[in-house]
């Protein structure tokens, strides 16, 4: 979890918010419940969650988000990760004027926005990608606060069809973790 955990910190960290921003994520899978995680640890209150899977829902509801179906509107900040052109579309739909959306999914390159909107509503759209060497010393120290449900085990030797079925949309688990076979020393 310490790589999506610094994403999470990352993105966060680059959308300037503090604890009176109204945000929401989109998305909760191990990167959206890191940005969901760091926007609690830094006092924000309000934490809006859309996720579609009931596992991953549960999972922004244990920290405390409000999960909804759907982002409302007039949010100052949307963080997008997911990375569908719907997604994208609906980040900068439901940000007030002047808000700032962050896209950190990668699912499609298309954009899927009208750019006249942002000129007509000074919104902002920021990329993040990444993290930087402290983000990762801290997400290496807030990993052992991240709930133990976020993370299930497969066999590595399952690791094709784990990906295929994360791919398609078949897996509702957070974050899944492949392990190798432990074998006896002979």
């Amino acid at each position: 979890m310490v790589e999506p955990l610094a994403n999470g910190l990352h993105a966060w960290n680059m959308s300037g918010a503090g604890p009176a921003t109204k945000i929401a994520v989109l998305g909760a899978g191990p990167i959206g419940l890191s940005v969901a995680l760091a926007a609690s640890i830094q006092g924000v209150s309000a934490i809006d969650v859309v996720e579609p899977v009931a596992e991953r829902r549960q999972a922004a509801a244990g920290i405390g988000a409000n999960v909804r179906d759907q982002p409302s509107s007039g949010y100052d900040l949307v963080i997008d990760c997911v990375g569908r052109c719907g997604t994208r579309r609906a980040s900068v739909a439901a940000l007030a004027y002047g808000g700032t959306a962050v896209w950190l999914g990668l699912q499609s390159p298309e954009p899927g926005f009208d750019s006249l909107e942002l000129v007509r509503t000074e919104k902002t759209v920021r990329g993040s990608y990444g993290y930087t060497a402290d983000e990762f010393a801290k997400a290496l120290a807030l990993a052992a606060s991240v709930p133990p449900g976020w993370v299930t085990e497969q066999p590595l030797e399952d690791g094709p069809a784990v990906f295929d079925s994360l791919w398609r949309g078949e897996l509702s688990s957070p974050k899944v973790a492949l392990r190798p076979a432990v074998r006896g020393v002979a």
